[in-house]
């Protein structure tokens, strides 16, 4: 490759680089996960000018990873039910970004403890409590602040979209 050419393709998670020594030598690092360590260190050798090696090499890794999914579609009108489904997936360690919830019956791949639940009906509440509009986004009463009967709506929350209990 000629150097006024140089490849250098930086994205969220993936950084291509063209090597300074070798022409035909291109680095591919991966950043898939949240720590931001390296997860993988790929090298590849190109034939000068061989871009399509370099494209092939790139589609046969993404296709290998864990890609990152975006779900926005799903909650472009309800944010504030996202954001307690973003919770859940906190509560029990898992990466939202990374999960399609466009497949059937995704959500049966996850649970959590009666602590976790209890600890995410505790958040909800104060959350609804403290939220005009992601009452008015849940609720059907959202006027209320009342904690007993904004607890009822959690439970009803919980029990249609909470995960499945391990106990």
């Amino acid at each position: 490759m000629n150097k006024n050419n140089k490849i250098n393709i930086k994205t969220k998670y993936l950084t291509i680089e063209e090597s300074e020594y070798d022409d035909d030598m291109f680095f591919i690092s991966d950043r898939t996960f949240n720590d931001d360590s390296e997860v993988e260190m790929v090298v590849i050798d190109a034939k000068e000018g061989d871009i399509e090696a370099l494209e092939d090499f790139i589609n046969q890794y993404k296709s290998r990873k864990k890609i990152k999914i975006s779900n926005d579609k799903l909650f472009k009108d309800i944010p504030y039910s996202k954001k307690a489904v973003e919770k859940m997936f906190e509560l029990i360690n898992v990466n939202m970004d990374y999960v399609d919830m466009t497949e059937e019956n995704w959500f049966q791949n996850y649970s959590w403890t009666r602590n976790l639940e209890s600890k995410f009906r505790i958040w909800m509440v104060d959350y609804l409590r403290h939220n005009i509009k992601a009452r008015l986004e849940i609720m059907a009463f959202p006027h209320t602040t009342n904690r007993h009967s904004i607890r009822k709506v959690v439970d009803m929350f919980i029990l249609n979209y909470g995960w499945s209990l391990k106990d």
